[in-house]
This record gives C-alpha cells, structure tokens and sequence, in this order.
C-alpha cells in the first residue's frame, strides 16, 4: 500500500466503488501476447486463498461486473491459489500447478515457459508468489502483464481505471509519463491499460505524487500529476495516442480530491 491508496481506505463513500489491488489480497492483472498489441487478451482477479479485499468491491462482485461489462470480449478468470503455491483455484475448478499453467495459457491465448511450472522457493516468505511463479511459468519474451492498481465503479459498472506511480526524483509539475520509444518507457503498458479502457467504455488516469513513505496517509489535498484518456473503442491506441495523453498542460496538476470528483 501507499500514500494514496492510504486515504482512500480512510473514506467511507469509496467503500463500496473501489477495488484495490494488493497482493497477496486480491489483485486485477491484464495479459496479453506480444503480437497482440495493442489488444489485451485476459484478465486475471489473482488472490492468496484467505486473504481478501481489505475494502470495498470483493473478487466474485469484481469478476461478475467484469463479465457484464465485457461482454464476453475477453477472458475473465478468479485464481486463488495455496500459501505454499502447491495448487490453485481457477474459476472455482482445482488444478495442479501444471494444469494451471495451460488453463490460464489457454484461455488467454498466451505461450507457456521452456520449463514446467513449480512454486517458488519458500512461498509464505514472498510478497506475491502468484507474480514470481506466473514469470516463470510463462515465456518471458512474448507474454506481458500489468497490474491494475485501482479500480472505481458508479452504478454498478467500472467508470474508471487508475495507474499510481510514485517518484520523487521527477518532481510534481514537471513528471510527465513514458512514451519515449527512445528511452526507457512503459509504452506497452499504457497500450494494454489504454485498450483495457476501450473495453470497458471508461476513463483511464495516470496519477502521480512523490511521497515514498508507505506510511504516511494523504489527507486529499496534496497536488499531484493526473493525465486522463477518454476511451476510444472505435481507435486502436498508438504513439500518437500515447504522445497527446503525455503532454503536459496548466490543468495536469491538481489536488486528490478534485481528480476525485473528476
């Protein structure tokens, strides 16, 4: 958890329209194949079985809003898996560590690892075991996922899509994201998070503060970056795309709790 996701566990009115990914809580991942870029391919509400969503939407409420809202375009499954990694629910059905791997391959259209899929060493001591055994259970090279670190929901569907990043290197007011194909960039993850939007016919924000504290709790009126994409389901996202939602303007600063009222 961080500064931002501190206040918004403090705010009664969010209780029942966020989703927080935190794991080992449950945490949303989209996937997609190399080649199917921009488009993602699946999602994934991936929990450690006990643990669950410290406030508001639970995994079933957030899977079935998915579904509905989706449609049917694209996969959705629930995986809760074993503290010690030795097995995993998918969908409620039970798999072996190997037969996880080709269900979730399967059904995502994803290309499984050279190695067979085995739990990591000493599970209960890491953080996210399901992040570290998912890198090596499938290639490396062609299968991409990214983490959904918040989710909003009004009357029932997802109005928006939020990415955090946290950097103090790059001050607010001049941070900016990386879309650069010259430089180090996230251009492929604002692609899948981009086409992720379109899907679900909702805005996507990139927010941005410095505070590294995970301690500290915001109270609302610190000023961060926000840049906002309004879906385009008709309009694949590309550079250009990318470079006119990284521009920064006089109205890319403004306070948590505006944004919220966004």
């Amino acid at each position: 958890m961080e500064a931002l996701s501190n206040y918004f566990l403090t705010l009664d009115a969010l209780k029942n329209r966020i989703f927080i990914s935190n794991p080992p809580n449950a945490a949303l991942l989209i996937w997609t194949n190399r080649e199917f870029l921009p488009n993602i391919s699946g999602i994934a509400i991936v929990e450690q079985e006990g643990q669950t969503a410290t406030i508001g939407i639970s995994s079933n409420s957030l899977r079935e809003i998915l579904v509905n809202q989706l449609y049917g375009t694209v996969p959705v499954l629930h995986i809760v898996y074993k503290a010690d990694m030795t097995s995993m629910l998918i969908n409620g059905t039970s798999f072996q560590l190997a037969d996880a791997a080709n269900k979730i391959a399967d059904s995502f259209h994803i290309t499984l690892g050279t190695a067979p899929a085995k739990a990591p060493n000493k599970p209960s001591q890491i953080s996210d075991p399901f992040h570290i055994w998912s890198r090596d259970a499938f290639d490396g090279i062609t299968v991409m996922k990214t983490d959904i670190d918040f989710l909003f929901t009004r009357d029932g569907k997802i109005s928006s899509v939020w990415e955090v990043k946290r950097s103090n290197v790059v001050r607010v007011g001049v941070w900016a994201p990386y879309v650069n194909p010259n430089t180090n960039n996230d251009i492929n993850n604002y692609l899948m998070l981009m086409s992720f939007s379109n899907l679900l016919k909702c805005k996507m924000l990139t927010v941005h503060h410095e505070e590294m504290d995970s301690s500290v709790i915001f109270n609302g009126t610190e000023r961060v970056d926000f840049f906002i994409y309004k879906p385009q389901p008709n309009h694949q996202p590309n550079l250009d795309t990318l470079h006119t939602f990284a521009l920064r303007t006089s109205s890319t600063t403004a306070t948590i709790n505006d944004i919220l009222n966004i």
